[in-house]
């Protein structure tokens, strides 16, 4: 066989000793004829044996020896080995890690070392990823062999949680799995990387969150009706403050009781629980102060007498020193929602209300936005600076008392421009 240039393109023992460790101008590599099996010559003289062959699906090139610690027999056998591999639809590179010890993961092992190793230590709230994953990726799936999944394969399982892809998350799910499988292999336990070559908007389109701000008599049925539901006393009461602060509820699941001061009514909030507060070059540089309106106090002391956690306002239940998981109170709402037998909402559709309803009523934006949680810009940066504590106070105690005649009776429900202070 001879290649463009006029060199013969077969390898011999006797061809490799005469270029070894010596200057080298010919083609910087040789295949051996009816093999995978390819010498390639540096410059300088150095020889090192590749393997070059389409591994599943994708064209791989690897290194099995340098010449002459491994001879050309040495080599060839390699080479004939390998390739029974490849022929079986398997890896090689697979093999010398498994017999030094390395084990192949499986996607739920990949997803549990990635929680354990990584999660844990950087993310804020690493429960509810898994939560997704548990309720997204098909059982069946946590149990297959990363190392034996083609892009088919994983193509086939973004399918399997596009299927699931109950609330819109699905996108976020596969992302999410992306970036477990790169944490693995930069970690050095996992290999393959196929899922790489896939799209995932090609399976899951983006979440488009559904605007929804409840109206005057849904708030009002709510706040009535929480008595009636099958909800535990410390779930109704996170609804409530949810709805009177329009807060996030990762920012209740981390509050810890030394955040309330009940005596001058104040609810801080570290600047470390706010979204986006731990982001590199976050425009969040100081912590949330929400004024505590009186008739809110007395629910925040039966959280400090019913909870068994000292530390946190919020009691988890399986642990006694870590913080709620936050998921668990998204869910809140859809078990009154299924009770109640309501159009569907969110917990997170409280903070959408109060900026709607607030508004109504006459509150200055930036005063809600503040209440919010949320960074200002443009002309209503100057406003980032001030905790309008004051303002806030007001405009909450205004909202608690809406709330409070709303729920007494529908029937006294008016147009909220009526109701302007």
């Amino acid at each position: 066989m001879v290649n463009a240039r006029g060199y013969r393109m077969s390898i011999s023992h006797k061809k490799l000793e005469a270029m070894y460790g010596k200057p080298y101008t010919g083609p910087s590599e040789i295949k051996d004829d009816d093999s995978s099996l390819y010498a390639r010559i540096s410059p300088k003289g150095k020889i090192t044996f590749q393997i070059k062959a389409v591994i599943n699906g994708k064209l791989s090139r690897y290194k099995i020896g340098n010449f002459p610690e491994m001879t050309l027999k040495q080599a060839r056998a390699k080479a004939e080995e390998d390739q029974e591999w490849i022929d079986k639809g398997q890896d090689p590179r697979q093999r010398g890690l498994l017999s030094s010890g390395f084990k192949a993961l499986t996607v739920g092992e990949s997803i549990k070392y990635w929680y354990e190793n990584n999660a844990l230590k950087n993310r804020k709230d690493p429960q509810s990823t898994i939560d997704a994953f548990n309720g997204l990726i098909p059982k069946e799936w946590l149990r297959i062999n990363v190392e034996q999944m083609s892009a088919v394969d994983w193509g086939n399982l973004y399918k399997g949680i596009s299927k699931n892809n109950s609330g819109g998350y699905g996108l976020t799910c596969i992302s999410e799995l992306r970036t477990v499988m790169r944490y693995c292999i930069s970690s050095g336990v996992a290999i393959r990387s196929d899922f790489e070559t896939l799209k995932p908007s090609n399976y899951c389109e983006r979440y488009a969150p559904k605007e929804r701000a409840l109206d005057p008599k849904e708030l009002g049925f709510i706040l009535r009706e929480l008595p009636n539901t099958s909800l535990e006393e410390r779930n109704e009461i996170v609804v409530r403050l949810c709805m009177v602060f329009g807060c996030r509820v990762n920012e209740l699941a981390l509050a810890k009781r030394s955040h309330f001061d009940l005596k001058d009514r104040l609810w801080l909030v570290p600047k470390e629980n706010l979204k986006g507060g731990t982001m590199r070059g976050s425009k969040i540089t100081k912590p949330l102060r929400r004024p505590i309106p009186e008739k809110i106090v007395p629910y925040i002391e039966r959280l400090f007498t019913i909870g068994t956690n000292k530390e946190y306002l919020l009691t988890n239940r399986r642990s006694i020193i870590k913080p709620v998981n936050s998921s668990s109170l998204s869910k809140i709402s859809g078990s009154i929602v299924n009770e109640l037998n309501m159009n569907h909402w969110t917990m997170h559709d409280f903070r959408r209300t109060i900026a709607t309803r607030l508004t109504d009523m006459g509150c200055p934006p930036h005063v809600t936005e503040k209440l919010l949680g949320h960074v200002m810009r443009g002309t209503m940066a100057v406003y980032n600076r001030s905790e309008m504590l004051p303002d806030l106070d007001h405009w909450l105690g205004v909202w608690v008392d809406k709330l409070e005649q709303w729920q007494v009776n529908d029937e006294n429900v008016v147009e909220l421009s009526q109701l302007k202070a």
